[in-house]
């Protein structure tokens, strides 16, 4: 058996019970659902901002429009197996170790600090080989620093890669407080 009833809160919603053996059950209907009309999933919206002077409305979007946006740019492939210009060590490590001075120079060891130079420095190194404009090759930069007290580092790493194309190369630096290494892979893309 069904009982409807008009709530006495709100005058939409329709009160239902139904008696399923010893128990009661009582549902509450949201209007729009069984009148035909439909409710906003989301909020309501009682006035419209010309109707209410005292209230304003801001839409914010980082997603630029349809016709702002670039259209990307499709490549054939060129099948090229060997780049056009092989990755230079010598050329390369000079210019890591004036990063490495300019950044490290007259800092003392902070261990805070220094993580964020080692940012700041990689980021450096890799603008500075992109500006070489090597194309097809993908860059991986890591910078290690560590407090100077005497002691040695051994640092390795492992690479699945191709020893006539890919290249690395390291350098380091080293102040009374800390010494910084930093080392470049540069891969070639195919």
């Amino acid at each position: 058996h069904f009982e409807h009833k008009k709530s006495k809160q709100n005058s939409d919603q329709i009160g239902r019970k139904f008696f399923s053996g010893n128990k009661t059950k009582k549902f509450y209907h949201l209007p729009g659902k069984m009148d035909g009309t439909r409710r906003s999933s989301l909020f309501e919206v009682n006035k419209t901002p010309a109707e209410d002077p005292g209230s304003s409305s801001l839409s914010l979007s980082e997603i630029p429009s349809v016709s702002k946006r670039a259209q990307r740019m499709v490549y054939e492939n060129t099948f090229k197996i060997e780049p056009d210009r092989k990755c230079e060590v010598s050329n390369i490590k000079p210019m890591i170790e004036q990063i490495l001075e300019d950044i490290f120079g007259s800092q003392a060891y902070d261990p805070y600090e220094c993580g964020l130079l080692c940012k700041k420095a990689s980021t450096a190194i890799k603008d500075a080989v992109k500006q070489l404009r090597m194309e097809r090759y993908k860059y991986v930069v890591t910078v290690t620093c560590s407090q100077n007290v005497g002691q040695g580092v051994k640092q390795a790493s492992r690479f699945l890669w191709d020893a006539n194309r890919d290249n690395w190369v390291d350098a380091t630096f080293t102040n009374t407080t800390l010494q910084a290494q930093a080392v470049l892979y540069a891969l070639y893309y195919e």
